[in-house]
């Protein structure tokens, strides 16, 4: 987040030991977690969504890149439900999508009634622009962290191997 963010987040753990946390509003079983303080305020723009989407997803990408794609988990699983979660909601929330326009989900309404009462169309194009924001979200991750490798994610993850938790 600090590399998204810049002196918005402050990092105070990261570990790579198995737990059981309250993340959002249910209890996920993780294989490893990162946590960080806000340090100010932060607007929900389209960018933040991307960012956050980023952060959600580079922990599978840093994964990948230091095993050179030969190391996959299922730890990225929950990170990326909620990528997708937060794309749903960036789009018809918070109006974030310029093809879906401002149409948002009535007050009341649950998400998944709302998409259930919207034409084959409409759902297409909802799924079409979460896939565009989550992979805008990965490529931003990647990007990030190839920028990173060798002065950030390599000494991390040794590190992270050695101790399990920093």
């Amino acid at each position: 987040r600090q590399a998204l963010y810049g002196g918005t987040y402050e990092p105070y753990s990261i570990s790579i030991i198995e737990g059981v946390a309250m993340i959002g509003e249910e209890w996920i079983f993780y294989a490893g977690l990162a946590r960080t303080s806000s340090l100010e305020e932060v607007s929900h723009t389209r960018d933040w969504v991307v960012r956050e989407i980023a952060a959600l997803a580079a922990g599978e990408t840093a994964e990948r890149l230091a095993s050179r794609g030969l190391n996959h988990t299922a730890g990225k699983q929950n990170d990326m439900e909620r990528a997708s979660r937060l794309a749903r909601r960036a789009i018809l929330h918070y109006g974030l999508s310029e093809k879906w326009g401002t149409t948002a989900v009535p007050t009341g309404m649950s998400d998944e009634a709302y998409i259930a009462s919207l034409t084959e169309a409409r759902r297409a194009l909802l799924e079409s622009e979460e896939q565009a924001l989550v992979a805008q979200g990965r490529d931003l991750a990647q990007q990030v962290l190839e920028a990173n490798f060798k002065s950030a994610v390599i000494p991390l993850a040794t590190a992270l191997a050695e101790k399990g938790i920093m």
